[in-house]
Parts: structure tokens; C-alpha cells; sequence
């Protein structure tokens, strides 16, 4: 996994609310015990949910991988980037007994 520096590990500390944090971990399965087995979120265009991960995608941390599809698909689907996923290991591994089985 990419260590990121310190400098931009507070950067993103500072950018970053905490609920866009959850919303990058439940993406990435991060808090399920197995690592990032998932990599996707589907949000409703317009949503508050959308509106976050418009915010990640514009700071490099989360990509749009599906637009929508009138009639077909009504999300957009968002993904973590790379450096978003260094993002949330960093996080994780602050975390105590983060994952399923977990004391």
C-alpha cells in the first residue's frame, strides 16, 4: 500500500468531514474485515450522497465509473481512486478492532 506523506495526510485530514470519510470506507467494505473487497457507491443524482462524493471526485479521492442511464440505471456510481484507498487504510489502521470478529 502507498504511504502518503504526512503534509498530505493533513491536508486531507483538514478537507475532508468525517462523513465523507464514512462514506469511503462503506465503498471499500473497509470496516467489514476483509480488505476492500468492494469498490462502489451508487448515489442518487442531486443527492446529498451524490454531492459528497462530488467533493471527493474533484479532490483527486473518488471517481464517477457509471453515469446514469434514463430508464435503466437512475445512479451515478462512484468509486475510490487510488490515493483514496491509501486514504482509508490510513484511517483503518487508526482504528481499533475495526472489521467483523473484531474485540
Amino acid at each position: 500500500m502507498k504511504v502518503l506523506s504526512n503534509q498530505l495526510l493533513e491536508e486531507y485530514e483538514d478537507a475532508i468531514f468525517p462523513y465523507q470519510r464514512e462514506l469511503m470506507i462503506h465503498a471499500l467494505a473497509a470496516d467489514h474485515g476483509t480488505p476492500y473487497y468492494r469498490n462502489y457507491f451508487a448515489a442518487a443524482p442531486g443527492s446529498a450522497n451524490d454531492k459528497e462524493w462530488a467533493s471527493l471526485t474533484k479532490a483527486g479521492l473518488a471517481q464517477v465509473i457509471r453515469e446514469p442511464q434514463p430508464g435503466i440505471f437512475p445512479d451515478r456510481v462512484y468509486s475510490v481512486t487510488f490515493e483514496g484507498t491509501c486514504y482509508v487504510h490510513h484511517l483503518m489502521r487508526g482504528r481499533k478492532g475495526h472489521g467483523r470478529g473484531s474485540k
